[in-house]
């Protein structure tokens, strides 16, 4: 009966090594197949500002407008300027937005941009709330939480 036992511990053994050595096969075959893509950045050529696109104010303008339509209670309906603005910016530019909004309003609401517009609500502003969804959507695909 011992000698059945040990012969069995081997196939166990076996059978389990076998599995790891096939787990770190398809881990390391799929690790090289996935590619991410970097975050649209500003050329690290030119750091001291916008190089194309919208200029600093405008995407300055365009974090204000957004956070004066999102303070306070939107009794009358919201702006959608703002937010086709923001809408219309390139991925670099909108991601400049991003972070000027945080660096200037993260501290008043303890979010970030995604979490200002993530609790932003219109009860009958379909037309609004279809932007903020597709505000959501883009800070979503760029990764910017």
């Amino acid at each position: 009966m011992e000698q059945k036992t040990k012969k069995n511990l081997w196939y166990v053994g076996g059978a389990l090594l076998l599995i790891f050595l096939v787990a770190i096969y398809f881990y390391y075959r799929g690790k090289s197949q996935i590619t991410i893509a970097p975050l649209p950045i500003d050329d690290p050529a030119h750091p001291a500002g916008n190089t194309g696109g919208a200029s600093d104010s405008e995407i300055s303008r365009i974090a204000t407008d957004l956070h004066t339509d999102m303070s306070g209670a939107a009794w009358n309906g919201h702006d959608n300027e703002p937010w086709k603005n923001s809408l219309a910016l390139s991925d670099t530019d909108f991601t400049k937005l991003y972070n000027f909004f945080n660096t200037k309003y993260q501290s008043e609401h303890d979010s970030t941009l995604t979490g200002w517009v993530n609790d932003e609500q219109a009860w009958t502003d379909f037309t609004w709330y279809e932007l903020r969804n597709a505000v959501l959507k883009r800070l979503g695909k760029l990764n910017l939480k």
